[in-house]
C-alpha cells in the first residue's frame, strides 16, 4: 500500500531454486518519486524470485524437555 510519505510492498514469491519466500518492504521519509520507489520495491521482489538457493533449508528438531532434564 501506498500513503503520501509511505510505500510498503509484501508478498511471497517462489524462488528459483523452489522455496517460498515471505516478505516485506517498507520504505518511508523518501524524497525521489514514488514511482521510483515502486521500481526499487519491486526489483527487490524480482532479485528474491531469482534467488537460487544451494542446499536444503535448515530444520530443527522439535522434542519436550521435561524440567531438571539436561540435553546436549
Amino acid at each position: 500500500g501506498t500513503l503520501s510519505i509511505a510505500s510498503a510492498l509484501s508478498g511471497i514469491v517462489p524462488a528459483k531454486s523452489g522455496e517460498l519466500l515471505a516478505f516485506s518492504i517498507i520504505v518511508n521519509d523518501y524524497t525521489t518519486s514514488v514511482h521510483e520507489v515502486w521500481q526499487a520495491q519491486d526489483a527487490l521482489g524480482d532479485l528474491l524470485a531469482a534467488t537460487r538457493f544451494g542446499a536444503e533449508p535448515a530444520t530443527a528438531e522439535v522434542g519436550v524437555v521435561t524440567q531438571g532434564e539436561v540435553r546436549p
